[in-house]
């Protein structure tokens, strides 16, 4: 899995390429708690090149979710790639996390 990281205007935005699942999981952890010790005034996580998430990479992103909440950072998900978006729906994760159809959504709420 890579990982692209890029900030603009105190935005920062994580963006997984790949799968993650279970052999990747913990580095996607690792190197989302690079970005939250940035501090960045919101993060977005853009999902469109991610091909697939297993049940320890939806772990990995609620975990991120409660480190960000603990800082008071602002995260939203958007741009799922279609099988993602199957997963977040099936998982109930659209219901629990603020997940968007596309960049500009996300960072107006």
């Amino acid at each position: 899995m890579r990982f692209k990281v890029t900030e603009k205007n105190k935005i920062t935005q994580l963006s997984p390429e790949g799968r993650l699942d279970a052999l990747e999981a913990d580095g996607f952890s690792r190197e989302a708690e690079k970005v939250l010790k940035s501090k960045p005034e919101k993060l977005l996580l853009d999902l469109s090149e991610l091909e697939y998430v297993s049940s320890a990479g939806l772990r990995a992103f609620l975990n991120l979710v409660k480190k960000a909440d603990a800082l008071k950072i602002p995260l939203a998900f958007h741009s799922l790639s279609p099988l993602v978006a199957e997963i977040f729906e099936v998982a109930g994760f659209n219901s629990i996390l603020k997940v968007f159809s596309d960049r500009e959504t996300a960072l107006k709420n």
